[in-house]
């Protein structure tokens, strides 16, 4: 269990094979997926390698596969194996490259003959509607005038009669050209031959296909009279140029019928013969589509097993492969047993010695996961691999990260829909792996299944918590406030209902709250009041701060047990003691006082309650004179001032003594490797040694040398490097306003719908309602109109646009990239927030609604992923947490705007927000990298992480 808290124990060991049990305990080791190669060959070109043959020949038959694999594509359904076959020894590449040979031979042969027959067979298809229609022109065209070809006199177009006498002296040309030329190839004639020949056309009926690109064609049948041999020679240059296919035409018409049976006799022919070699070419894709799969996975074995011997040294001898291999020490006794499995299957009689080695190079981190715990994983890993043997924080991600989440989202409703979607990801998940798909954004859904299955678990509880359903609240228990006490035994009445716009509900009121809250979660009538944005943003804030809070405490204390562990005396006392001094002074100090204020004032006194917020601003000013904000307990003062004074301490403490002592431990380290190298040159000298500058030159190689495998770690300068500035700079802008915009639009669409802000008016008989006293949580709820059908309606239909055109999103991403795809659906963003200030009809609200919450939850995904494929490995959890904080702060001003600017102005906010989408649409029309289709950034770094060889499951890959 130790493993699944902390990376696993790793060891590198030498490897020594015979040559020709090589082969098999490689790729035994690649079944068992769990070895890591090291790369004995850098300074070795590729192509250069013992194997690189073996690999060509595995890269022909890939070729050939993927012939196969197109010549099946839309025709037949490659069948899947139900077990994937095991590596394949060298020998069988012979036998598969001659079936794999022949089988391409015979389908190369099969559709070049299907090709020649469907040429033959549209070029006497053609030939036949010719001599039909030419049978036509001949009968319907028997006279034209004898000054038809004067050049003054007569046009292209003119429908005149041919007489008998004339017709027999003319000569004509007859042929097929492509329906989209005939405009251009009509006016190019009567140019070159200025009028003097008579054109006569017809459009087929039937179209036609390309015997190459199996595309649909339309073709014109034209017939052409002219009199001369130069016009001949010009209609003949015309009908080349165009690619017009010209046929002979006989001009007696009993030798047009006999063209006529004898071309009929021929198709039928030419059917029999192409349906017999269709029939062969099936049969043909047939046996190549039921062993397809096991013939790629076979190759792709092979190739990776050649991949690896390639990595391998080989000794003088030309007897010994020699290998060095990372693995788990808690599977040295698996990986022998492969090796042993390895040199039985090859018949070899010496023994695969493996020996342990020792190295200064930091071991490769492995963190063993499952297909639960995968998703999890790989969420931490692309914020940054930890270093060898920490703390693995993934198991603990897999509650936080999804809890965390739902304290965001808390919408049962949503989470409902989330749920079904991941259960139907879980219990379909073999079909779904086994159709292989290769598009990127749903196998990160489907990666994530487990993920997205606990993210809705828990929003339906926070969403219960919450007593929000698609933003609106279920009464399950009764509520524990009533309005008609305060008819009865307080001070309202028909008149000040009609006279006062405002009223409040007062807790001191016998029988207005019955001094028991709501069993679970909050209570509903808050859904009636005018002010509950305010109460329940207030509630979710400090909820998150606390849970925040507690988070970061939590991973501070797991530092603790790394220090302990690598002994690290020096960043206890200087790392982890200030770091918890600070956080615990000052943010430790604000969720006391936020559970102290819910525990010592309830509804009653809630009036007397003092503000959080201005104590905490007042922490930091010394100031402790605002008589309207009453101290929370005795010697306040005192406690505050002691805790910004230890917390002022801290960050000196934690900032400045240790970089000094790691300086005077760099040099000291320095002055000892100077000290040995001088020491080794005078002993080599004979005494003589070498001058101080040389001295420190060697010294500093030697250093470098020591550090050959390290690599830094990123730092907050790297974004603003040069190269990445202006890409750093645009993506905060970009979260700041997709974040400002989203949680804008989330806020506002219950506030629209309760004030009905769109036509600007407000029901008569409605009654708002604010809170008694100063504080921001004291306010109580009181009476207002309930919501219509309609209104529930629209909440859930417009929020269920967030997942239902996340298909058309992820399309536009893959074909048109990422910046053009976010640039797109932000100004499709900013024209929605305008348009919802139209004073529409229901449907045309919901249609606005429905749209806006599809294009901010698109913007989201797209930055993401953006996000994470622009930046290096080394700078990918840095970009990832800088915009996440800028994406924080805009969530914080998004419910400001949309509870106090909306209330002033409406249009003023729709505004602000179009303004924020329209930047964020520049920024990312401007950006200048563009990710798609581009792999990931990996840098060379001493965090290295552990990628095995794998060849179970029919697509190995090594890494």
């Amino acid at each position: 269990m130790a493993s699944v808290f902390r990376s696993e124990e790793m060891c590198l060991s030498q490897l020594f094979l015979q040559v020709e049990a090589a082969y098999c305990c490689v790729a035994e080791l690649g079944e068992l997926g769990l070895v890591q190669f090291k790369d004995l060959n850098v300074n070795v070109n590729s192509f250069q390698r013992k194997f690189v043959n073996e690999v060509r020949r595995c890269e022909s038959l890939e070729r050939i596969l993927r012939f196969l694999e197109d010549e099946m594509q839309n025709e037949i359904t490659v069948q899947l194996p139900e077990k994937y076959p095991e590596t394949p020894l060298p020998r069988e590449m012979i036998t598969l490259e001659t079936i794999l040979e022949k089988l391409e031979g015979e389908l190369q042969e099969a559709n070049q003959n299907q090709q020649a027959l469907k040429k033959s067979f549209l070029e006497l298809t053609e030939l036949k509607y010719l001599l039909k229609k030419t049978q036509d022109f001949f009968e319907t065209e028997t006279n034209l005038t004898e000054d038809f070809f004067i050049e003054d006199t007569s046009g292209l177009l003119e429908l005149r009669t041919v007489p008998a006498f004339v017709a027999g002296k003319l000569g004509f040309t007859a042929g097929v050209i492509n329906r989209e030329r005939m405009a251009s190839f009509e006016r190019l004639l009567w140019r070159v031959c200025r009028g003097n020949i008579y054109l006569k056309f017809s459009e087929m009926d039937t179209p036609l296909e390309d015997p190459v690109t199996k595309e649909e064609i339309k073709k014109n049948i034209f017939i052409i009279f002219y009199q001369g041999e130069q016009l001949r020679q010009k209609v003949k240059k015309i009908c080349d140029g165009f690619r017009a296919t010209i046929y002979p035409c006989p001009e007696p018409a009993a030798e047009r019928r006999e063209m006529l049976d004898g071309i009929n006799v021929r198709l039928e022919d030419l059917i029999t013969v192409i349906t017999q070699t269709e029939s062969h070419r099936q049969r043909l894709l047939q046996e190549a589509a039921a062993n397809w799969h096991s013939w790629f996975t076979k190759v792709q074995k092979m190739k990776a097993v050649y991949h690896i011997l390639n990595m391998c040294n080989i000794d003088v001898t030309q007897q010994c492969i020699i290998a060095e291999i990372w693995f788990p020490v808690a599977d040295a006794g698996r990986i022998k047993k492969a090796l042993e499995q390895g040199m039985e299957l090859s018949g070899s009689s010496m023994v695969p010695i493996m020996t342990e080695v020792q190295s200064k190079t930091a071991p490769p981190t492995f963190n063993r996961t499952n297909k639960f715990t995968a998703g999890f994983q790989n969420i931490v890993d692309a914020y940054g691999v930890g270093s060898y043997r920490e703390i693995n924080p993934a198991p603990y991600t897999i509650i936080t990260f999804p809890f965390l989440f739902a304290v965001m989202f808390g919408d049962c409703g949503h989470g409902i829909v989330m749920l079904l979607a991941a259960l139907w990801m879980v219990l379909n998940e073999q079909r779904l792996l086994s159709q292989k798909s290769s598009n990127e954004i749903w196998n990160t859904f489907f990666s994530g299944r487990y993920l997205i299955l606990l993210m809705g678990i828990f929003s339906i509880y926070t969403g219960l918590i919450y007593n929000d359903c698609f933003s609106k609240s279920f009464n399950i228990f009764g509520s524990s406030w009533s309005v008609r006490p305060m008819f009865r035994n307080g001070t309202w009445n028909t008149q000040i209902m009609k006279e006062t716009e405002y009223l409040q509900l007062d807790p001191a009121t016998p029988g207005v709250y019955s001094g028991n809250p709501y069993p679970f979660g909050i209570d509903p009538i808050w859904n009636l009041a005018s002010n509950k944005l305010t109460f329940l943003n207030s509630y979710k804030m400090k909820m998150s701060v606390i849970l925040g809070i507690v988070q970061m405490v939590f991973g501070i204390i797991l530092s603790l047990f790394n220090h302990i562990y690598f002994r690290k005396t020096l960043n206890i006392i200087l790392q982890f003691i200030p770091e918890m001094v600070f956080i615990l002074c000052l943010f430790g100090y604000l969720l006391f006082m936020i559970v102290f204020k819910w525990c010592r004032y309830e509804a009653r006194g809630s009036q007397h309650a003092p503000s959080i917020l201005i104590h905490f601003i007042n922490m930091f000013l010394f100031d402790y004179d605002d008589p309207s904000n009453a101290p929370l307990y005795e010697h306040q003062r005192e406690v505050q001032t002691f805790l910004v004074i230890m917390a002022l301490i801290s960050v000196p403490w934690m900032l400045l003594i240790k970089p000094f002592i790691l300086r005077a431990n760099h040099r000291r380290a320095q002055l000892q490797s100077l000290m040995i190298q001088e020491n080794a040159t005078e002993d080599i000298e004979g005494g003589h040694s070498s001058p101080p500058g040389q001295r420190t030159s060697a010294g500093t190689q030697g250093a470098q040398d020591d550090h050959e495998e390290e690599e830094k770690r990123g730092r907050f300068a790297d974004l603003l490097d040069a190269k990445y500035l202006r890409t750093t700079l645009q993506i905060w802008v970009i979260w700041l306003g997709i974040s400002f915009a989203y949680y804008g639009v989330i806020l506002a669409s219950a506030e629209l719908l309760e004030r009905d802000l769109v036509c600007g008016s407000k029901p008569e008989s409605q009654v708002a309602a604010v809170t008694a006293g100063d504080s921001e949580e004291s306010q109580s709820p009181c009476h207002c109109h309930l919501f219509a059908p309609s209104d529930y309606r629209t909440m859930i239909i417009s929020t269920v646009g967030e997942i239902a055109l996340n298909p058309l999103n992820i399309l536009g991403i893959n074909f048109l990239g990422r910046r053009l795809s976010l640039a797109i659906t932000m100004g499709c963003t900013a024209l929605f927030f305008l348009l919802l200030n139209i004073c529409t009809s229901s449907a045309g609200l919901i249609g606005f609604l429905f749209m806006l919450r599809a294009l901010v939850a698109a913007n989201f995904n797209t930055i993401y992923i953006y996000t994470a494929e622009v930046y290096p490995t080394t700078m990918r959890a840095l970009g990832m947490g800088t915009s996440g904080s800028l994406c924080r702060i805009g969530a914080m001003v998004a419910p400001f705007i949309s509870q106090v600017l909306m209330s002033a102005s409406f249009l003023g906010a729709l505004c602000l927000f179009s303004s924020v989408c329209v930047v964020c649409a520049i920024s990312a029309f401007t950006l200048p990298i563009e990710t798609k289709g581009r792999a990931l950034q990996v840098s060379d770094t001493g965090l290295l992480s552990c990628h095995f060889l794998n060849l179970v499951g029919g697509y190995p890959s090594l890494k």
